[in-house]
């Protein structure tokens, strides 16, 4: 789904009066002159979409502040963060960077520490879901702002639920619905379907969580693995009979990404899909798909993820101020308003997430006059509360554990689990035989 940008140009000028940091472009007497003008430059990873997104709001950006020029630095995922080691090993590293688990960085000192651009400009951080702008920091210190939050949800397909005869899925849903769903709606007959899929690696954490457990005793000061748990263990023991037990979930497979579950929604060969925001272009742009989004069910509490990507500076910037101007303006609810209208993310502001820009999304574009008509909610089946649903699951954010060394032991403790996954291997034994490793490995740090 491409961006309209004929729709964000008059909305920009909307969210530029809802307060945060946005401010109107001081009047200048003149053009600078070359000479005047600052090159900083910006560095992120992201599909042709994205990178497309990302050069308009360079343009949009300069044309408000001409006085400096942003070069973009671009990499694909896969090589970003080797990409980024290489330009600051060469002295050369980008002003203003796209990242993710951005402790690490502050603490090998390569982001600065915001807090006295902060203080400076006394800006205002209220308006930041506070959970998600909480993995920014590193020893209380703010490194980084975030751009968007991870938030994941359940797709389900209205049609396939109302063939079943089964209600809808609503907020406060248990395992145990989802279960009984999923086993209703697998199909095994001449165009086979499977009622649930989800992404084990690494997702697996949210089920922990919902069902009361936790990886490690400790989210700062860690001394040993805790998914020996009983609610540990229950919370991987459901996911694996989902796949192995009641077959309602493909094979491992089929759910390494979220593409590949998202091609099964779209395919009808799935009735409900775990997944997150850059979901909605596709299922929006699918004609004859009738969708809609429920909150991830609960077991002992409802949890969600905190968690996302944004922005940090350099320390070694040669122009920290006004990669500093650059970065506001990211993060102003003008910047988050424009990557917002794509459709991709879920804001990290509340103004912008509580905002139709956000909550239209994958609503008919001539169905909205309706979908905002006072008193009504638009034609039955849009999906005005799929945005709510975002909304109200990032609300329930819960962030990782963050210590010295983390990224690389949940990576350890992240493949240590996926034969429970990927072999069917029995939970307790793989936990049994992993939690001595892991301890190990923590007692090391």
């Amino acid at each position: 789904m491409g961006v309209r940008w004929l729709l964000v140009l008059p909305l920009v000028g909307l969210f530029a009066a809802c307060g945060g940091s946005s401010h109107p472009a001081a009047p200048r007497a003149a053009t600078p002159t070359p000479a005047s003008v600052t090159t900083i430059s910006w560095s992120f990873w992201g599909d042709p979409q994205e990178r497309s997104i990302n050069e308009r709001i360079v343009n949009l950006f300069q044309a408000e502040h001409p006085e400096i020029h942003v070069q973009t630095r671009w990499a694909a995922y896969g090589d970003y963060v080797s990409q980024l080691k290489q330009w600051d090993a060469a002295g050369d590293p980008p002003d203003v960077a796209f990242l993710s688990d951005v402790p690490p960085y502050a603490e090998s000192g390569y982001a600065a520490d915001l807090s006295p651009f902060i203080a400076a400009d006394t800006y205002d951080l209220g308006d930041f879901y506070p959970q998600i702008l909480d993995g920014f920091r590193y020893h209380g210190d703010l490194y980084g702002l975030p751009r968007d939050n991870d938030t994941k949800v359940i797709f389900y397909n209205k049609d396939l639920f109302d063939a079943a005869h089964l209600p809808y899925p609503q907020d406060g849903w248990t395992w145990d619905d989802l279960r009984r769903d999923a086993l209703a709606l697998t199909s095994t007959g001449g165009q086979p379907r499977f009622g649930f899929a989800f992404e084990p690696d690494t997702w697996w954490k949210l089920w922990v969580w919902q069902n009361g457990g936790d990886l490690y005793d400790d989210p700062v000061l860690p001394t040993r693995l805790t998914l020996d748990s009983q609610a540990a263990l229950g919370a991987l023991q459901y996911l694996h009979d989902l796949i192995y037990v009641d077959h309602v979930t493909p094979p491992y497979a089929q759910l390494t990404s979220s593409e590949q579950i998202g091609q099964l929604f779209v395919g009808g060969k799935l009735a409900m899909a775990f997944g997150n925001h850059a979901l909605v272009p596709l299922f929006a742009g699918t004609p004859g798909l009738h969708w809609a989004a429920a909150p991830l069910p609960r077991s002992v509490a409802a949890v969600n993820y905190a968690g996302g990507a944004g922005y940090v500076i350099a320390a070694r910037s040669r122009h920290p101020q006004q990669a500093w101007t650059f970065l506001k303006w990211l993060l102003s609810t003008k910047g988050e308003a424009i990557f917002t209208e794509s459709g991709l993310i879920v804001p990290s502001r509340r103004s912008v997430g509580n905002s139709n820009l956000f909550l239209q999304q994958g609503v008919p574009a001539g169905a909205r006059a309706a979908a905002a008509t006072p008193g009504s909610d638009g034609p039955a089946g849009l999906s005005p509360e799929v945005g709510r649903v975002f909304i109200s699951e990032t609300e329930r954010g819960h962030k990782d554990a963050q210590f010295h060394g983390y990224l690389a032991l949940f990576d350890a403790v992240n493949a240590g689990v996926k034969p429970i996954f990927a072999d069917g291997a029995d939970p307790r034994a793989v936990i049994t035989a992993l939690t001595p490793r892991i301890n190990a490995m923590l007692g090391g740090r």
